[in-house]
């Protein structure tokens, strides 16, 4: 058919079948994944506007923002691409999309040849990789786990916790000072009248704190909490990632730039300020708090989604500090009575 620029205004749009976004190709970090990100969003909403009898096609190609097999992540934030993938077509019946991983090292007449086969089948896979000349879908699976009666930290750590006075950090926090008397490191842009409360509450389960303001995109402010911590429970062990924000629930298309850096930057740039930080630092565990809506896509959350994305890719990519003894993303489904999913409610 015939090759259109997206950039430029669509004299015939009925014709458009669909589309191709080439990025997260060469690995540049949050700001290249901000734009790619838009990119997807703005091309959806003119295809979206069509009257159209067939849907269209949205296939967005990257590379290395999977791992497959058991290759390191080269840059995390281009995960934030599956975000819209996931749940644009939920919020546009017309709109289908598919995020392509054509791996880190193919060359760009192997992408094509990626991207051209991907086009031509269909299926109706969402994500797939493109390794070794094998393509590979992502899918769920079910397992049973078995929960540990204690967990298997060493009693008495020093942990901090960013987002420590919302709801899941709280309910961590209580978790951890009653099963392993941890030293807590609370850490929030705004500390609420009853923190003071909490403290005491936490110190009669068993544990110890400290509740610093700080933002965790603040790289001066968050090695000023790491000092603070250490001056008086010792060095951090280990660093627990629940900072983050719910954005608005509103679809892709009426999300302003500022809202979507607001629901983004908690969590995918505090993910970068704490690998600065924490460098150097022989962390016994980091866990990022992250969500299943990560894998599984929800109408009007497509900023969640991908800054959620962008934390489990890092946990198994090469910008993970090779001081960490072990590093975790944690996709969660929604708390009883806590956190993001309960405040929208």
């Amino acid at each position: 058919g015939e090759l259109i620029d997206a950039s430029a205004p669509f004299e015939n749009p009925r014709g458009v079948a669909g589309a191709v976004v080439l990025t997260g190709l060469a690995g540049e970090g949050a700001a290249a994944a901000l734009h790619a990100y838009a990119e997807i969003v703005r091309i959806c909403e003119r295809l979206e506007t069509f009257d159209r009898a067939i849907v269209a096609l949205l296939i967005v190609a990257g590379a290395g923002a999977s791992s497959v097999l058991d290759e390191p992540v080269r840059d995390p934030h281009a995960a934030l691409a599956f975000g819209p993938v996931l749940s644009l077509a939920a919020e546009c019946p017309g709109l289908a999309l598919r995020h392509v991983d054509c791996g880190p090292d193919l060359h760009i007449e192997a992408v094509a040849d990626a991207v051209t086969a991907e086009a031509l089948r269909g299926d109706d896979a969402t994500c797939v990789a493109w390794r070794r000349g094998r393509r590979f879908v992502r899918g769920v699976e079910a397992i049973e786990v078995k929960p540990a009666a204690v967990p298997p930290l060493p009693r008495g750590a020093v942990v901090l916790i960013t987002g420590g006075l919302g709801g899941v950090g709280r309910a961590l926090a209580r978790w951890l000072a009653q099963t392993i008397a941890a030293k807590l490191v609370l850490v929030s842009r705004n500390i609420p009248p009853d923190s003071a409360a909490l403290a005491r509450e936490i110190e009669a389960l068993g544990g110890a704190t400290l509740i610093l303001p700080a933002d965790v995109c603040d790289r001066v402010a968050m090695a000023g909490v790491v000092e603070q911590a250490a001056a008086q429970f010792g060095p951090v062990e280990i660093v627990i990632h629940a900072a983050g924000a719910a954005g608005s629930g509103k679809i892709a298309f009426m999300k302003q730039a500022d809202d979507i850096r607001a629901v983004v930057q908690p969590k995918a740039v505090g993910m970068d300020v704490l690998a600065e930080v924490f460098a150097n630092t022989p962390l016994k565990l980091f866990a990022a708090m992250s969500s299943f809506n990560a894998v599984i896509g929800a109408p009007g959350l497509s900023d969640y989604a991908g800054a959620n994305a962008v934390l489990d890719a890092f946990v198994a990519s090469s910008a993970k500090p090779t001081a960490w003894a072990r590093a975790i993303s944690i996709a969660w489904g929604q708390w009883a009575d806590v956190g993001m999913a309960a405040r929208r409610l």
